[in-house]
């Protein structure tokens, strides 16, 4: 007798709200955990309170992954001209997270941003720059000027910069980056480095579903917040 061959399926759960009430704990997805548990059914889980509030995501996030396509491009064509102006041009991309200091632990964002200027000398360095931060259900892209000090002329030294600028679509507004980090000159002007420092954004998002107690999402939480707080990033010069 022929084996029957058995296929793995999967779910895929998009849920809204079952009621108005805001502190209601009513889901589905104890549900999709016990069959993982007893039958290892593996399942990918969104929430999201209406169908217009899932489309305006779906749409922010495509708008957000064309312009990471963009600043890759940019990335890519700014690395050729390293070879031919190794002592004026400067490039980095770096990448990171904010943890927002108005509701601390609950709302963050994802950071990425490129940088491209003229080292002045060893220690001064001007450019421009653009990036994207994702958080939830919020997309920005701040367009800046970014200023660099670099206080040694050794392999390892400390830098102060700062990024001022403008962030359009989500919390339009002025925007501002200041931090202080450490860098690592490898190889031929290429550097790692680690930076710390504080993100500011003038004026709020107000599209944000703050979660109660019980972690529940309703239209009734809708809140603003200030999408600023203290940032931690990671990046490469070249």
């Amino acid at each position: 007798m022929a084996r029957a061959e058995t296929t793995q399926r999967y779910i895929y759960c998009l849920e809204g709200n079952w009621n108005k009430h805001p502190h209601s704990n009513q889901s589905i997805k104890p549900i999709l955990d016990l069959l993982f548990t007893f039958s290892k059914t593996k399942y990918i889980y969104h929430k999201c309170p209406t169908k217009e509030d899932f489309i305006k995501e779906n749409k922010r996030k495509m708008k957000a992954l064309r312009f990471i396509g963009m600043l890759l491009a940019l990335v890519a064509l700014s690395i050729s001209p390293t070879t031919s102006h190794a002592q004026t041009y400067k490039g980095s991309i770096e990448g990171g997270r904010t943890l927002h200091t108005d509701d601390m632990g609950l709302f963050s964002t994802t950071d990425i941003y490129t940088t491209h200027g003229v080292q002045f000398n060893q220690h001064f360095y001007v450019g421009v720059g653009a990036g994207v931060r994702l958080g939830d259900g919020y997309t920005a892209i701040p367009i800046y000027a970014d200023v660099k000090y670099t206080i040694l002329k050794k392999k390892v030294s400390p830098f102060i910069d700062a990024k001022i600028g403008y962030s359009v679509l989500d919390a339009s507004g002025f925007y501002m980056n200041p931090g202080v980090g450490v860098s690592w000159n490898f190889y031929k002007g290429l550097s790692a480095f680690l930076k710390v420092g504080y993100t500011y954004n003038a004026n709020p998002y107000d599209g944000w579903m703050k979660p109660n107690e019980v972690g529940w999402v309703s239209v009734e939480n809708k809140t603003d917040i200030y999408p600023h707080g203290v940032s931690v990033s990671i990046g490469f010069g070249f």
